[in-house]
């Protein structure tokens, strides 16, 4: 069934070595991808997959499209 979501309730506890934060500029989007982009992170955030969170981490967005061509 297209959208629906399967969730596992997972806690995640990550122990770093290094005391820098990881951290990657956000990367430029194409406003098609900026829009699916948007889209996709309000989905999850109503549904209760991500929440917002203030981090010293950051990792860059990469959208992967589909065989069809779709996002």
């Amino acid at each position: 069934m297209p959208n629906k979501i399967k969730t596992t309730d997972i806690e995640l506890s990550i122990t770093v070595t290094d005391s820098k934060p990881i951290y990657h500029s956000p990367r430029r989007l194409p406003f098609v991808e900026r829009d699916i982009v948007d889209k996709q992170i309000d989905e999850w955030t109503q549904n209760g997959i991500m929440e917002p969170c203030s981090s010293a981490y950051a990792s860059q967005v990469l959208v992967v499209h589909k065989k069809d061509g779709s996002s």
